[in-house]
């Protein structure tokens, strides 16, 4: 093993330090904990399990469902900030309505930042979970195929951003029900969620090289990305009058198809992800 991978002296511990730098930021300790029985990701196991489909074991054989912790704690945010706002709109908590309304706006844009913390946990969180996909790689069941492998990858972590894209935005919708938005101010909370949808093609990389960009860069280019279809929108507006919904909305829909598409092929092209970060 040593004459076959030799650590190569100076150049080895730089990248060992890179690497190191890369993943700095430890991920919550509650996907590091195991499923209880009623929980939404011990559901979404056994469910797995019982399906034995590839595509439905790949994620999961790595450690805790990242939907589902993230189900969880998302459901009981918003129905606890839910019940306050309701009580407080009908004077049964003493707080002042004005303040309590720009807080639950606040709190109301908020809950996407989950969604797009997401985007930049995916390489941190493949990056800690390598034993476990060493064992995946030995799995029968598994394509031994790099594109066929990373392929199936690909459209698990796009199902799994979509599906907390879906938490997060039906979340922020109940939430602006509740504290009392109107039918207008309910359609453009939807076209503000529907503006974080290119932030699903950052979970798409070539998982075998080590992070390019650590979790905070990955952060600040979700949210980057979230910002292109409403200034789309604004400079479409100033300069040529043209409606700010229909333009941004078109943006940010044909950027996410564009970039998934560019991303997907690049993941197709790449050596076999698992173990992820193994290439400096």
């Amino acid at each position: 093993m040593r004459a076959m991978f030799p650590r190569a002296g100076a150049r080895h511990w730089k990248m060992v330090a890179r690497q190191t730098s890369a993943g700095a930021v430890k991920l919550p300790a509650t996907l590091d904990r195991e499923p209880t029985r009623f929980s939404w990701d011990g559901l979404l196991l056994r469910r797995a399990v019982a399906r034995r489909k590839p595509a439905a074991l790949l994620v999961l054989a790595l450690g805790r469902s990242m939907p589902g912790a993230l189900a969880n704690g998302l459901a009981l945010a918003a129905l606890g900030i839910g019940a306050v706002v309701f009580l407080a709109k009908n004077g049964v908590l003493p707080i002042m309505t004005d303040y309590f309304a720009q807080f639950s706006w606040i709190t109301i844009s908020g809950v996407l930042v989950v969604f797009i913390f997401q985007a930049g946990m995916a390489p941190a969180w493949l990056a800690r979970t390598t034993g476990e996909q060493a064992l995946v790689r030995l799995a029968p069941s598994f394509p031994v195929d790099a594109a066929a492998f990373n392929g199936l990858l690909a459209r698990v972590q796009l199902r799994q951003s979509l599906t907390i894209w879906l938490m997060a935005s039906g979340a922020a919708l109940l939430l602006g029900l509740v504290s009392g938005m109107d039918g207008a101010a309910l359609w453009q909370q939807a076209g503000v969620c529907c503006m974080t949808l290119p932030t699903l093609a950052l979970a798409l990389r070539n998982h075998a090289s080590r992070a390019a960009w650590p979790v905070f860069g990955m952060w600040a280019l979700s949210f980057g990305l979230s910002y292109v279809s409403p200034l789309a929108g604004i400079v479409a507006y100033a300069a040529f009058g043209l409606p700010f919904w229909p333009v941004a909305l078109a943006t940010a829909f044909t950027l996410s198809i564009v970039l998934v598409h560019q991303r997907l092929g690049l993941m197709r092209a790449a050596p076999i992800a698992f173990p992820a970060g193994r290439l400096d």
